[in-house]
């Protein structure tokens, strides 16, 4: 997006807009479409609930309407039979673990392994946690700490005016540069 404004702002110095306009109309709706696939998608938690930012859509469910949180290939709430797939946390294969040069220990420890705290040797041992399985877990704990007392509630979608406002914008850009 800096690249675009900053090639924006360098034709209209030169004053070759007239040349270079249909290309600019096209580099800032790029920018658009990147915003929506790339800044916006979230996953939001808040005292009463989460809410998960898709490209197109947004979703706020309540904590105690919160049913399961899992990862397959994205990370997924459920509310009862309601299933919300998180556009922003995409699940990672971990890094393979190379073997230490048959030593059984990796090579950052220096001969010092052994001199660690056993909850730091425990905390080693296996792959890292991905980062959608470890907000999966964050998110369970969150629902799990709210009382099923206060009643489900039925999540909220609602279509999301941004992301329809920029997505037309760039449409309407690209028509004015394929008629340029």
């Amino acid at each position: 997006m800096a690249v675009a404004a900053l090639g924006a702002g360098d034709i209209i110095r030169s004053g070759q807009t007239g040349t270079y306009l249909a290309g600019l109309l096209v580099a800032v709706a790029i920018c658009l479409v990147c915003y929506d696939l790339g800044l916006r998608p979230a996953v939001l938690e808040d005292i009463d609930g989460v809410c998960v930012r898709n490209p197109l859509r947004t979703t706020v469910i309540a904590w105690s309407s919160v049913t399961a949180v899992d990862v397959t290939d994205v990370l997924r709430v459920h509310a009862g039979d309601r299933v919300v797939r998180c556009f922003a946390v995409p699940r990672r294969r971990p890094r393979p673990q190379r073997p230490a040069l048959g030593l059984g220990r990796p090579p950052t420890d220096f001969g010092f392994g052994d001199m660690a705290p056993p909850a730091a040797k425990a905390r080693r041992s296996g792959p890292p946690a991905s980062r959608s399985d470890t907000i999966a877990a964050r998110l369970r704990e969150r629902a799990d700490a709210v009382s099923a007392a206060a009643g489900q509630s039925a999540p909220q979608v609602r279509l999301a005016r941004d992301a329809v406002g920029t997505l037309g914008a760039a449409a309407v850009l690209l028509v004015l540069a394929a008629v340029l």
